[in-house]
C-alpha cells in the first residue's frame, strides 16, 4: 500500500526540469511567454484568453517540451503542456473552495454512487483535457477508510477517475508516483497505439500507473482498461487488456474449481474482486482475496 507522502515524494522527484522562467511577484501576465515558440504563444492565447501565466518551463532531451503554469478566470492553477508546438494536455487544480459548478453534474453523480464517506476530504482533485480524447476526466485523490472484508483499513489511499459524461474509469488505491506532476502531459503514443489495437473502440481517458499507462477504452460496451509499456528504446508494447466483474459473476467450471481450491487452502480468506484479462499467453479470470485486514493475494485461472 502506498502512503501520500511516498506518493508526493516520488511525484516530485519524477521529471527533470531544464529550463523555467518562474514569476515570484503577484503581477501575473503574459510577458513569461515571450520566448517561447510564437506558435505556442498564438495557440496558447487562442485557447486560454483570459489566462494570466505564472511561468513556464521548457524540458525534454531537445527543450522540445514545454509547460505553461497559469491561473485561470476562476483563479484556479493550471498546467498546460505543448510538444514540438503541438497542444498536448491541460491539468486543472481543483480545489474545495472552488464552486461546485466546475464539476459536471454526473461526475459527481457517479462520485456518490460510490458510497465515499463525507468526512473524508478530498487531498486533490483535478481536471485532465488531453489531445486525442474527446471528453474530460476528473480524477479524486485522497486518504480514508475502507474495508475490504476483513476489517476496516484506515489511512487508506484512494484514486477515482471518472469521465466527464460520468463513467467510472478507475477506482484503486495510488500506484507509485501517480500523477500529482508526472507524466499527465504526453499519453498521445499510448492513446494511438490503443486506438490502433482497438480501432472500433472510443478512447475514454488514461492515467499513469507508476510503470505503463493505462488507456481507458469504451470497447464491445465495456470499459476497459488498456496497459501499455515503453521501454528504455522508445518501443511502446501491449502488456494486457482488463476490465473488473461484478463478483457474483457467472464463472465456467474451470474458474470455479480454482476459485474452491483456493479457499480449501486459505479458508479464512474473503474473495473482494474479479476481473476478466488477457495479455500474449491468452485470458484468464483472477480472483482478489483478502487474508487479512491488510494483506491480498491474486491467483489466476487461464480460460481455455
Amino acid at each position: 500500500m502506498k502512503t501520500l507522502k511516498a506518493f508526493l515524494t516520488c511525484a516530485l522527484m519524477a521529471t527533470t526540469i531544464i529550463a523555467c522562467d518562474k514569476n515570484n511577484d503577484d503581477n501575473t501576465d503574459d510577458s513569461h511567454l515571450k520566448d517561447l515558440p510564437e506558435n505556442i504563444q498564438g495557440d496558447f492565447s487562442s485557447r486560454y484568453p483570459d489566462a494570466k501565466v505564472d511561468g513556464f518551463c521548457l524540458f525534454g532531451d531537445s527543450l522540445n517540451m514545454a509547460e505553461i503554469d497559469f491561473f485561470d478566470k476562476d483563479g484556479l492553477s493550471n498546467m498546460a503542456y505543448y510538444k514540438d508546438d503541438k497542444w498536448l494536455s491541460n491539468r486543472k487544480n481543483i480545489t474545495p473552495e472552488a464552486d461546485s459548478d466546475l464539476i459536471p453534474e454526473k461526475v459527481y453523480d457517479t462520485f456518490s454512487k460510490l458510497g465515499i464517506p463525507k468526512a473524508q476530504i478530498i487531498e486533490h482533485l483535478f481536471e485532465d483535457a488531453k489531445s486525442g480524447i474527446e471528453q474530460k476526466q476528473y480524477q479524486f485523490a485522497f486518504v480514508g477508510t475502507y474495508n475490504f472484508g476483513t476489517g476496516d483499513i484506515n489511512n487508506y489511499a484512494n484514486n477515482i477517475i471518472i469521465a466527464e459524461d460520468g463513467t467510472l474509469l478507475s477506482h484503486n488505491d495510488y500506484q507509485l508516483c501517480d500523477p500529482v506532476k508526472i507524466v499527465p502531459y504526453d499519453h498521445t503514443e499510448f492513446i494511438q497505439f490503443a486506438q490502433s489495437k482497438y480501432s472500433d473502440a472510443k478512447i475514454l481517458g488514461s492515467t499513469y500507473d507508476g510503470r505503463n499507462v493505462v488507456v481507458f477504452i469504451s470497447h464491445e460496451n465495456i470499459v476497459k482498461h488498456v496497459v501499455i509499456y515503453k521501454d528504455d528504446s522508445n518501443k511502446i508494447s501491449w502488456v494486457k487488456t482488463w476490465y473488473p466483474l461484478d463478483i457474483n459473476t457467472d464463472l465456467p467450471e474451470s474458474a470455479i474449481e480454482d476459485k474452491n481450491d483456493y479457499l480449501s487452502q486459505h479458508p479464512d480468506a474473503k474473495l473482494t474482486a474479479i476481473r476478466y484479462e488477457e495479455d500474449a499467453t491468452g485470458a484468464y479470470y483472477c480472483f482478489t482475496f483478502y487474508l487479512t485486514i491488510d494483506s491480498g493475494e491474486i491467483i489466476s485461472s487461464k480460460i481455455e
